[in-house]
Parts: C-alpha cells; sequence; structure tokens
C-alpha cells in the first residue's frame, strides 16, 4: 500500500502549493493543538486499519519505508503503531541538533518542545526489539552523516539493551538525499527474515 502523505499530492490540495507548501497546514495543525507529523502517524494507523481488514493481509508482516518526509512518518508512526513489525526510514533518521534544529527545513519535521524532552534516536526504545534499517545518504545536505551516526550510534545501544542488536542495521548510500533500493531491501529481508 503506498500513502500520499498530507501536504503532497492531492492531499494538499492544489491552492495549498501556492500558498507555499507545508508551511501553512504545518502552522494550522500547531495552532489546533496537533504537528503535521502527528497526522501523518495517524494516517499510517489509519492504513493498516483498512489492509489489516483484507482478507489477504498478513498482519503479523506489516512493514513500512519511506524516504525523507515519508521516512520521518515512518519512524514516528511506528513509535505509535505496534501492529507495524517492521521499519526502514530513508533520509531521516537523524539527531535533531544536527538536522531540523541547524539546518532549514519544512515545517511539517517540527514538534513543539521536542528537544526539552527526547531526540529523535531516544524514541528507538518505543521501536526495540522490531527489525530497523536506517538507510541515509553520504553526501545528504538536510541530514547530515555526522549526525545520522551519532543517531544510530544511540539507538544501537538501545537494541542491545534490549538483546536485539542484529535488529538493527545501517545502510549507506554514496549520494545524498535519495533513497537507496539497493541494498536497502536485501537488508530489510536479511533483517525480517521475510
Amino acid at each position: 500500500m503506498i500513502i500520499e502523505q498530507r501536504n503532497f499530492g492531492e492531499c494538499s490540495g492544489p491552492e495549498n502549493f501556492r500558498r507555499g507548501g507545508c508551511h501553512i497546514p504545518a502552522m494550522q495543525a500547531i495552532l489546533l493543538g496537533r504537528t503535521t507529523i502527528g497526522e501523518r502517524a495517524l494516517d499510517v494507523s489509519r492504513a493498516i486499519d483498512i489492509a489489516a481488514d483484507m482478507p489477504f493481509a498478513d498482519t503479523d508482516r506489516i512493514g513500512i519505508m519511506g524516504n525523507s518526509g515519508g521516512g520521518t512518518a515512518t519512524y514516528y508512526a511506528s513509535c505509535t503503531e505496534d501492529r507495524i513489525k517492521a521499519l526502514m526510514p530513508s533520509c531521516a533518521f537523524c539527531t535533531v541538533e544536527d538536522s531540523i534544529f541547524s539546518i532549514s527545513h519544512c515545517q511539517c519535521n517540527f514538534m513543539p518542545g521536542m528537544l526539552k524532552y527526547f531526540e529523535m534516536a531516544d524514541l528507538a526504545v518505543l521501536l526495540a526489539p522490531r527489525p530497523l534499517v536506517v538507510v541515509y545518504g553520504k553526501k545528504d545536505n538536510i541530514f547530515p552523516e555526522h549526525g545520522v551516526l551519532k543517531a544510530y550510534e544511540v539507538a544501537k545501544e538501545i537494541y542491545k539493551k534490549f538483546g536485539a542488536e542484529d535488529k538493527i542495521r545501517l545502510v549507506p548510500g554514496d549520494e545524498g538525499h535519495r533513497f537507496y533500493e539497493y541494498p536497502s531491501w536485501d537488508v530489510f529481508r536479511e533483517v525480517t527474515g521475510w
């Protein structure tokens, strides 16, 4: 199943892009006490509701993958949705300090007060021991490699405490901000056994 995220394509409406992409809907969500990323995580849960009702669904093998904003939605949706059994965020997993805190990003990435309580990698405690494959580009200019590596080390330690160090992997790509199909899917299959 492919989900079109809020504020993109048909889920944004033609007027939105003339008004500034994600900016206005992200600010509207904040004014209503929500965040765009929270709304996207909810959309993932609703999509799983639909998929789980299909006669051919194998709810023991629900995996999620996304790149960039989709990778961010992948990560946060998996933190709140335990029906997701494996995840592969791409070009999204990084320390907040080294990415959205210090580099210009779309407002859809922000959660008010987040850094007072946790960094992105700290949330791996909500994911372990489920398989986690982190994909990144070595030359990504908005989720820089040094921040990815720092975050990965924190998440890896969390997985180790769960006795699941074999369930977390890092897949670097040689270029920038894009999905690296090979070897990512091979690593995903290896870690999940699917």
